[in-house]
């Protein structure tokens, strides 16, 4: 399902996290359900082999075709990043992000020209704050040489904490008003807390966790976190505690003394963990949709773009497939109302008087002959065709059976009838006459005549009961052979305020 997905025309990225000897990626694909990952890889190696790792590592997993157009996101370690976040005095000026690196970091003797430097400016608590992150201007465009040597030239360069908060964020947000949340990503010995504000970082710690202490460590650190926020401009009180990993810790620490200590809810996930893996999907969802939030260390030491680089190629064959397809169905519409507007002209020429007459007379006699076919149609829903029972009543007629009279009929609806008080009256007589057999009795014709008329479907619903209401027998007269005489009524059914045949 996974190399399905990697092989269809959906939107791709890719997180490389570079640490000090390990290169983690991962590649995920965007779906209509979320982000799916469909690779991940890792390779050691240490800073100074940063090319010919990251050659194995992409050739491994993508072949000699490289990564291709698909954007690239790196990540920095946090121990080689600076970040800090800072209340803005005066909202009305805009100072350059190398002068907010230097009050942030309160040092007139530090080059800060020697430093790449991204500021993120947002509204935090009702209160306008810049998030500076910086990081050594050398090893940043060390980086980027290395990995344009490689054909990757990365859409964003941010540090890994950054990441692994938006991996954590994608997989669980903070509950509904919780704003002001610490979240602790745990691994074995290492462990780091993160303070966010509506799932903006704000500042962050590593820690240590030692063996049988790991509660006391974790405590430490996110009273340092609260104690920390006021300095950074935040002024509301922690909502809450989010661990990340380190599940078996669940078991054997007592929550509930860590909840009172730090008078907010604590609550265990099971990840992301403090892992390399976790902080290259959390790039890669950053190279998947972009977030104006997001720190870019490299976007001054990036070189430009061309406009063949800019240019969507994938996309834009699909939107001109799709509009290929759109013009040949309307070119297709547009031929076959061409066809039926000629059949309708053609109609309209034999009738010259159309062409003289208003459309409003139009309209006036198609309302007029719809009345008159609406009266007949009204008028004839209720009759009978007497003529179609005659043929149909002739063959039903057994062998020495004869039809002497035929009688039906249907009366039309009166005052009452159509106030609903009584229904017509409908009959069918029939009378015939059959021959006698010479011991005089009578004769079976006539019996198979009522079953014939019964199971008829016209009569069926016209006049469902048959009844035989008169057999006559009259004395022969010479050689003659005996003829009896009967009479067969067939009649509606009768309903609430018929009347009686």
């Amino acid at each position: 399902m996974k190399s399905l997905l990697a092989n269809v025309g959906l939107p791709k990225a890719i997180g490389l996290y570079v640490d000090d000897d390990v290169v983690y990626l991962s590649q995920i694909v965007g779906t209509p359900f979320g982000p799916v990952e469909v690779a991940r890889d890792s390779e050691r190696g240490g800073p100074d082999e940063l090319t010919a790792t990251t050659q194995r590592l992409v050739r491994r997993l993508f072949g000699r075709r490289g990564v291709g157009r698909m954007p690239v996101a790196v990540g920095l370690p946090g121990g080689r990043t600076y970040f800090s976040t800072r209340p803005i005095q005066n909202a009305s000026s805009d100072p350059s992000p190398h002068v907010l690196l230097r009050e942030s970091l309160r040092s007139s003797r530090l080059s800060v020209n020697d430093m790449v430097v991204d500021v993120v400016k947002t509204r935090l608590d009702k209160r306008l704050v810049a998030s500076i992150v910086s990081c050594d201007k050398q090893y940043v465009t060390g980086l980027l040489d290395s990995l344009e040597q490689c054909n990757i030239r990365p859409c964003l360069a941010e540090p890994a904490p950054c990441a692994l908060l938006r991996s954590a964020v994608k997989r669980r947000s903070a509950a509904r008003g919780d704003k002001v949340v610490v979240r602790l990503f745990l691994h074995d010995a290492q462990g780091l807390a993160v303070l966010a504000v509506n799932d903006m970082p704000v500042v962050w710690r590593s820690f240590t966790l030692d063996p049988s202490d790991e509660a006391s460590a974790m405590l430490s650190v996110s009273r340092t976190l609260v104690t920390v926020r006021k300095d950074c401009g935040i002024e509301s009180a922690l909502d809450a505690v989010i661990v990340h990993g380190r599940a078996d810790l669940a078991r054997l620490m007592d929550t509930d003394w860590v909840q009172a200590e730090l008078e907010a809810p604590v609550q265990w996930l099971d990840g992301p963990s403090l892992e390399g893996p976790q902080v290259a999907f959390g790039l890669a969802l950053a190279g998947l949709n972009e977030d104006a939030r997001s720190f870019d260390l490299a976007q001054t030491l990036r070189p430009q773009s061309s406009l063949w680089e800019l240019l969507p190629l994938r996309e834009a064959v699909l939107q001109t497939a799709l509009l290929l397809a759109a013009a040949l169905f309307l070119a297709d519409r547009c031929y076959s109302l061409e066809g039926s507007y000629a059949s309708v002209a053609a109609d309209t020429a034999q009738y010259p008087w159309l062409a003289l007459t208003e459309e409003s007379q139009i309209e006036n006699e198609k309302r007029e002959l719809t009345a008159k076919a609406a009266a007949v149609n009204k008028f004839l829903k209720n009759r009978i065709t007497w003529t179609s029972y005659g043929r149909e009543l002739a063959s039903c007629l057994p062998t020495n059976v004869f039809l002497t009279s035929f009688e039906g009929a249907s009366e039309m609806g009166t005052a009452a009838t159509k106030r609903g008080k009584a229904k017509p009256k409908k009959s069918l007589v029939l009378r015939g006459a059959v021959s006698v057999s010479p011991d005089g009795s009578i004769p079976k014709e006539i019996d198979r005549f009522l079953d014939t008329l019964r199971e008829h479907p016209k009569l069926k619903e016209d006049f469902p009961i048959v009844e035989l209401t008169d057999l006559k027998q009259p004395p022969c007269v010479g050689d003659e052979n005996s003829v009896a005489f009967f009479t067969v009524v067939c009649t509606p059914k009768q309903g609430k305020g018929a009347a009686p045949p």
